[in-house]
């Protein structure tokens, strides 16, 4: 019994992993495919396993997002509190990446609807 069990298991979590990796597959060709920009500004840092993930507001339309990155070669110092042009996907502004080498200026405001392309002078 136990034996079936743990092959049930093993199945299920390979399942889930293959799901997990094809939508975030799918979720960076949308991307790739189709986007727009606005701004974001990180507001929170957190360490696990020695990497830094990093959560970021942005707005879209009027609507507040939240996103989570994982780069690996910023320290929290180099991005709290600061704005970044986030990238995201118009049918699903959930679905959307921070742009760490594009730091935005408090001067430079995002229209409600986000850029078409990503305004760099």
């Amino acid at each position: 019994m136990m034996k079936w069990f743990n092959k049930l298991f093993a199945i299920a979590l390979f399942v889930t992993i293959i799901l997990i990796a094809g939508k975030l597959i799918v979720d960076n060709k949308k991307l790739e495919s189709d986007s727009k920009y606005t701004i974001g500004l990180v507001t929170e840092s957190n360490t696990r396993s020695f990497r830094y993930y990093y959560y970021f507001d942005y707005n879209v339309d009027g609507i507040q997002y939240s996103g989570l990155a994982t780069p690996h070669s910023y320290k929290p110092s180099q991005v709290m509190g600061k704005r970044f042009y986030v990238r995201y996907y118009p049918p699903n502004p959930d679905n959307s990446e921070i742009l760490f080498d594009h730091p935005v200026s408090d001067s430079v405001h995002a229209p409600p609807e986000g850029w078409g392309k990503l305004p760099l002078h």
